[in-house]
């Protein structure tokens, strides 16, 4: 397929220059799209000289170039695939192209060691809003459109407000966040991982990072938790930091929710009284495994259910008073 007639018109020139810029050339080998991410760029695979690259086409320029040095100093770091065009520009991005293998079974302590290599990286001035800001304004969203039954809806809505008061906003600790820690954006190329799709990095707390991939490689037990958290720390998490952990693993699960339901409902679901999901364990063992597409209106649907019924299941746990009650108290909780 010629990749001029898969290029939306007002994108053809600025890719051309792109492909210029990065190999000297005026058209690919082979391409073809790229599917599975949830991103609003279109994403292609391309060919040239024999090896493949990622050709990322962002529609929204603005937002591109401030996502842009995020991707340049993972790149760098090589916590990103390696950046082909010398001056990427005009909403166009080409790297490397990574052939993903399936995760290795230490994927957690793996991952801990790749957070913390991003949280070390130079801290940039971010426009977007805070995680903690963009979560409220989900949930007020999610909470107007009257999806949830209104039993369920006051205690997610009760548990949400009690951890809004408690989370710490002490922008001291943010670091470079990537936000978007699923397993489809992560890619293990059978030595090491690589992290992609970072439109919605920027600077925030650092245990956000670290609750979206334990929410989602089943960090699932206390010895578990320990063992990453010292991973990541490089010492015992302590009781503070593993209670804030523990609130910020909730606001992810309330965050999933409060996005993932509207758009089932904006594309095909319609609300009704069956509010079971399928197990959560399950569920995320498939998405590992690649087995569900989170663009499928069906998938985000038993996305926002799993994540609902494990955050209210918590919220009524004595765990989840302690955590609060902890974090409340500052650091100087033994």
């Amino acid at each position: 397929m010629q990749l001029r007639a898969l290029i939306q018109e007002p994108k053809r020139e600025a890719v051309a220059r792109a492909l210029r810029r990065a190999f000297a050339i005026d058209d690919v080998e082979d391409c073809s799209p790229l599917t599975g991410g949830l991103t609003e760029a279109c994403v292609y695979r391309i060919v040239v000289n024999g090896t493949q690259y990622v050709l990322r086409v962002s529609p929204d320029e603005a937002k591109f170039s401030r996502q842009l040095p995020f991707v340049q100093a993972a790149s760098e770091a090589g916590l990103a695939p390696c950046i082909r065009d010398p001056r990427p520009q005009d909403g166009i991005l080409i790297t490397e192209f990574i052939e993903k293998k399936p995760f290795p079974e230490d994927i957690r302590p793996r991952m801990a060691e790749v957070i913390r290599s991003v949280h070390s990286l130079p801290r940039f001035n971010s426009t977007r809003c805070s995680f903690l800001d963009l979560t409220a304004g989900d949930v007020v969203c999610l909470l107007a459109s009257e999806l949830l039954p209104e039993n369920m809806a006051h205690e997610f809505s009760t548990g949400y407000q009690r951890l809004a008061q408690i989370y710490p906003r002490d922008v001291s600790s943010w670091v470079v966040s990537h936000h978007d820690l699923k397993p489809h954006n992560i890619l293990f190329d059978g030595d090491r991982v690589w992290l992609i799709d970072w439109d919605e990095a920027s600077v925030d707390d650092l245990y956000n990072d670290l609750a979206v991939v334990a929410n989602n490689f089943l960090v699932e037990d206390q010895v578990t938790e320990e063992k990453y958290l010292r991973d990541y720390f490089g010492e015992p998490a302590g009781r503070y930091r593993a209670s804030r952990f523990y609130l910020m693993r909730q606001l992810v699960h309330v965050a999933n929710v409060a996005l993932f339901m509207p758009w089932a409902a904006r594309k095909s679901w319609l609300p009704g009284p069956d509010f079971q999901g399928p197990d959560y364990c399950e569920f995320h063992r498939r998405l590992i495994a690649n087995e569900a597409d989170l663009n499928s209106p069906d998938v985000q649907l038993e996305y926002a259910k799993v994540h609902l019924h494990r955050v209210l299941c918590n919220m009524r746990t004595p765990k989840f008073g302690d955590a609060l009650a902890c974090v409340a108290a500052g650091e100087a909780c033994a």
